[in-house]
């Protein structure tokens, strides 16, 4: 099956028995990337790879709030995307650690403590939107 370059939504077959198995897909898909939320509390001290099943694929979220409620982080920590072209996105950093989102084996970006960054995956690794724009003025 082929899918779309950047959110991987599946291409529909010519003639399918149930066209709307692939369509409903596809609209979770533009769901979770135009105003999907994600929350996620890191449960060790450990970075935290971004899932990329094909039941779940966590960097398809329009939002992405990171938290500690059980206080496990010590020190800064990654947050790793995949190596997939997806949709801008806000990042939230509620840890009282600096967090690092990036691609697996790049420098990525610094989210401070308390802060949303506007992000984007360049083909590279992951950017600031606004440093990107403010730069090129």
């Amino acid at each position: 099956m082929t899918t779309t370059t950047s959110l991987e939504i599946t291409h529909m077959e010519s003639g399918p028995l149930q066209p709307e198995v692939t369509v409903n897909a596809g609209f979770n898909i533009l769901d979770k990337a135009t105003a999907g939320r994600l929350v996620h509390d890191f449960d060790s001290d450990a970075d935290y790879s971004l899932t990329n099943t094909d039941s779940d694929k966590e960097w398809h979220y329009a939002f992405m709030e990171f938290t500690d409620t059980g206080t496990n982080l010590t020190t800064g920590r990654s947050v790793i995307y995949p190596d997939e072209l997806g949709p801008i996105f806000l990042f939230r950093n509620s840890t009282a650690q600096v967090l690092t989102v990036k691609r697996s084996g790049q420098t990525g970006v610094d989210v401070q403590i308390d802060e949303i960054a506007l992000l984007y995956h360049n083909g590279t690794d992951i950017v600031n939107i606004i440093d990107q724009w403010q730069s090129a003025l």
